[in-house]
C-alpha cells in the first residue's frame, strides 16, 4: 500500500521536475504539480532535492534525513514537514478507505451469489437485479469481479480451465491440447 501511494507521488514529482515535460522552454517555476516547497527554490535545489530521493542506493530513511538537510539548507523546513504531513494523511486516509472496501466484499459476494443462484427470475430479471448491486456499490463490485476474473483463469485445475477455454501459466497449446484429449478418453 505504502509502495503504490509512493510510487504515485514519486511520478508526479520526477515528471514536474526541472528538464521534464512541464517545464521546457517556459521557465515556469510555479509548476502546481510540484510540492510547495519546491515551487520557490531554484533550479538548482529541485535538482539536488531529486538527486536525493533518486538515489537507489540509500534507505528511504536516509534518503528523508537527507531531504530535511537539504530543506535546512534552502529555509523551506516547514514546508517539506507540512507536505510530508499531508502526504501521511493521504496514506492514512487511502489504508482507511482500501480496509473498508475489503470488509465490504463479503457481503458484495454474498449479494451476488443470491442473484446469480435464484432460478425464479428471468435472465432479464438477473440482469436488472445485478446492474442494481452494482449501480449501488461500484467499488465493491469492480474488485469482486476483478478476483473472480483472476480466480476463474488461475487457479484451477486443468480440467475446468480446459472446460472454460482458458489455459495455464506452464501449458503450451500443444500440451493443453494433449490433455483434453486424454482427459476426453478417461471421461468415455
Amino acid at each position: 500500500m505504502n509502495t503504490i501511494i509512493c510510487i504515485v507521488v514519486l511520478a508526479g514529482v520526477v515528471l514536474s521536475a526541472p528538464g521534464g515535460m512541464s517545464g521546457i522552454g517556459r521557465g515556469n517555476h510555479k509548476n502546481p504539480l510540484l510540492p510547495p516547497f519546491l515551487q520557490n527554490v531554484s533550479r538548482e535545489a529541485r535538482r539536488e532535492y531529486f538527486k536525493i530521493i533518486l538515489s537507489k542506493n540509500e534507505t528511504i530513511a536516509q534518503q528523508k534525513e537527507e531531504a530535511l538537510e537539504w530543506a535546512k539548507k534552502y529555509d523551506v523546513e516547514d514546508e517539506m514537514k507540512e507536505y510530508n504531513q499531508n502526504v501521511t494523511n493521504i496514506k492514512k486516509e487511502l489504508k482507511k478507505n482500501v480496509t473498508e472496501l475489503i470488509e465490504a466484499l463479503p457481503s458484495a459476494l454474498e449479494d451476488f451469489s443470491k442473484v446469480l443462484e435464484n432460478d425464479d427470475q428471468t435472465h432479464s430479471e438477473m440482469k436488472q437485479a445485478l446492474k442494481k448491486l452494482i449501480s449501488e456499490k461500484p467499488k465493491e463490485y469492480s474488485v469482486l469481479f476483478y478476483a473472480l476474473g483472476k480466480e476463474i483463469f488461475s487457479g484451477h485445475p486443468r480440467e475446468i480451465r480446459n472446460l472454460i477455454g482458458g489455459q495455464g501459466r506452464n501449458e503450451t497449446s500443444d500440451e493443453s491440447q494433449g490433455s483434453t484429449k486424454e482427459d476426453s478418453e478417461e471421461m468415455n
